[in-house]
C-alpha cells in the first residue's frame, strides 16, 4: 500500500508499506531544490521514516532542474544527523535527466551521495527506473 505523506509545489512524499518488511519513504521533487518547502519534505519524510521504523529512502530527482548549494549545510547539519539516528540504512537514488541544468544537478547530487554513504555507512543505489529502484528497496533486507 502506497500513502501521499506530503505535497506541495515542489514535490511529493510517498509512503510504500512492504508487509514484513521495512516500508520506504520516497520523495519526488519537480524543479529547483531550495528553500522552506524543500525541508519541509525533508523533514516530513524524516518524521515518517521514524514514525514507521522505516530503514529506506526513495529520492525520485529525475524531475531537478538545479540544488541551491546553500541547502548543504542544513542537509549536512540538520536532516542526516536525524535520519541516521533514526536508523537510515539504504538508499535508492534516481538522478535529474533534464537537458537544462540536469547535468550539474546531477553532479552534485552524486557528489552529495557517495561523500554521505563513505562517510555513514549508508547503501546506496544509482537508479534509471522507477520501478527497478523499488523492487530493489523492497528486497534489500530480505534474509537470504
Amino acid at each position: 500500500m502506497t500513502t501521499v505523506v506530503l505535497e506541495n509545489q515542489l514535490g511529493v512524499l510517498r509512503y510504500h508499506e512492504v508487509p514484513g518488511r521495512s516500508g520506504i519513504v520516497h520523495h519526488q521533487i519537480r524543479g529547483a531544490i531550495s528553500g522552506p518547502m524543500f525541508q519541509q519534505l525533508l523533514l516530513e519524510g524524516l518524521e515518517t521514516l521514524k514514525a514507521k521504523q522505516a530503514t529506506k529512502w526513495l529520492s525520485d530527482d529525475r524531475f531537478v532542474t538545479a540544488i541551491d548549494p546553500n541547502e548543504a549545510p542544513w542537509s549536512d547539519t540538520v536532516w542526516w544527523p536525524r535520519m541516521l539516528e533514526a536508523g537510515w540504512k539504504y538508499w535508492a537514488i534516481l538522478g535529474p535527466h533534464q537537458p537544462a541544468g540536469g547535468g550539474k544537478a546531477a553532479f552534485q547530487l552524486s557528489s552529495f551521495a557517495m561523500r554521505a554513504a563513505l562517510a555513514n555507512g549508508l547503501t546506496v543505489r544509482f537508479f534509471t527506473d522507477l520501478d527497478a529502484a523499488l523492487a530493489w528497496l523492497r528486497e534489500v533486507d530480505a534474509t537470504p
